[in-house]
């Protein structure tokens, strides 16, 4: 006859019993009031929009809002917000105002409404729209199925006046010593010399910079280039390494750090069903 511990029934009872979602947990206004830095921002999945807010934030002031610097832009742009309309806790609608873009077409941003999602995660809140005014409302920020607009906010310090006007990057080798003279950029490139006879492709990186003999590098703060994704490259030892920053990240510590490693070189076969249809 087989015993039946209380762990094992426990474990049964967890398995045929159904998982329930997490709750939302509900967001006040008082809790949103003072300044929002942006942590992350994407327009759909995995289209980074972080570069469109890179020098702006957010004050929340009763119900208003108001986005300095949205596009690197002196007009800002402006709304108000409410929370958990109809009851419904985790949603939030967005009013925004008409926005102007003359500075760089001649073209206007609609008023209108964005009916939107909201999640805490500790010190974070992060939000989800549709791409287009008057969209229906996701069901959640990981809503796969749609364009969304999303972003990541975090409060910013007390005291908080502007963002840093540079930051150190700084790289080490895998045994932490300083790794001098390495290609730091964004960008790199395969191609072959087209005006050399049977040239061979080989890696580029686009407008290098190099670290210095502590193994650091100071970046401008409005370097477009080198706002979101860092690439670090010894060609001569085979090593490379990859970093990131954001506004928030920044502003606690204005330092990013990238250990280089061994280059992985992986051989993939892709192949797309739309592409041998069409011929």
């Amino acid at each position: 006859m087989m015993t039946r511990t209380p762990i094992t029934l426990l474990v049964a009872a967890l398995a045929l019993s159904p998982l329930r979602a997490e709750e939302p947990k509900k967001l006040t206004a008082d809790e949103l009031q003072g300044t929002w830095l942006f942590d992350a921002a994407s327009r759909g999945k995995g289209s980074d929009a972080l570069g469109m807010v890179w020098n702006a934030n957010v004050v929340v002031k009763g119900n208003s809002i108001t986005v300095e610097k949205f596009l690197d832009s002196k007009k800002p742009l402006t709304g108000t917000f409410a929370l958990d309309p109809a009851g419904k806790v985790g949603h939030i609608d967005l009013k925004l105002d008409e926005y102007d873009l003359k500075e760089f077409a001649p073209v206007k941003i609609p008023a209108g409404t964005l009916a939107g999602v909201y999640r805490r995660t500790g010190n974070k809140v992060e939000l989800g729209f549709r791409t287009e005014p008057g969209g229906t409302r996701p069901k959640s920020i990981d809503d796969v199925g749609l364009k969304l607009l999303t972003m990541t906010l975090v409060k910013a310090p007390r005291g908080f006046a502007e963002f840093p006007k540079n930051y150190t990057l700084k790289v080490t080798g895998s045994d932490g010593k300083p790794a001098t003279g390495v290609s730091i950029g964004h960008f790199m490139s395969k191609r072959r010399d087209e005006a050399v006879k049977d040239s061979v492709e080989t890696w580029s990186m686009f407008k290098p910079k190099k670290t210095d003999a502590r193994g650091t590098l100071e970046i401008d703060f409005s370097d477009e280039g080198l706002q979101r994704f860092i690439i670090a490259w010894d060609e001569a030892n085979g090593l490379i390494g990859f970093g990131s920053a954001t506004l928030a990240g920044l502003v606690r510590n204005p330092e990013v750090a990238i250990e280089l490693k061994p280059i992985c070189k992986v051989k993939l076969n892709l192949t797309c069903d739309e592409l041998k249809k069409s011929g």
